[in-house]
C-alpha cells in the first residue's frame, strides 16, 4: 500500500508538536518499525516509550530536537526502535485493531 511504501523510503519518524491527543501517525510510525524521535506531547509518551522504542523530548526543546536528529545523522543505530514491522497496518479494520488494543493498556 502507499503508506507502507512511504516509511520504507524514511530513515526516521519525526513528530515535532507541542499538542497531541492519541496520535494515530505515531502509531502508523510505530507500527512499520520506524526509528521515532517526538515530544512529550499529549499522548505521545503512552504510545512509545523514550529510550526503548523512540527518543522523547520536551515539548518546544528545539535543541534537544536537533540534537537527537543529529545524533540519528551520524549513527542510526543510536535510537532505539522496533526495526520490524510489529502490526498489520494493512487494512482498516487492523489499524482500528491496534488503536483499540493501545487505547485498553493503558
Amino acid at each position: 500500500n502507499e503508506m507502507a511504501e512511504m516509511y520504507a523510503r524514511a530513515g526516521c519518524f519525526l513528530l515535532f508538536s507541542e499538542y497531541e491527543g492519541m496520535s494515530h501517525v505515531l502509531l502508523e510510525a510505530r507500527a512499520y518499525g520506524m526509528p521515532i524521535i517526538t515530544t512529550a506531547a499529549g499522548g505521545n509518551t503512552e504510545t512509545v516509550r523514550s529510550g526503548i522504542d523512540a527518543i522523547i523530548v520536551r515539548c518546544g526543546d528545539e535543541r534537544a530536537f536537533a540534537a537527537a536528529m543529529a545524533r540519528f545523522l551520524k549513527d542510526p543505530g543510536s535510537i532505539p526502535f522496533t526495526n520490524q514491522n510489529v502490526f498489520n497496518m494493512s487494512t482498516f479494520e487492523n489499524h482500528i485493531a491496534l488503536t483499540e488494543k493501545i487505547l485498553l493498556s493503558v
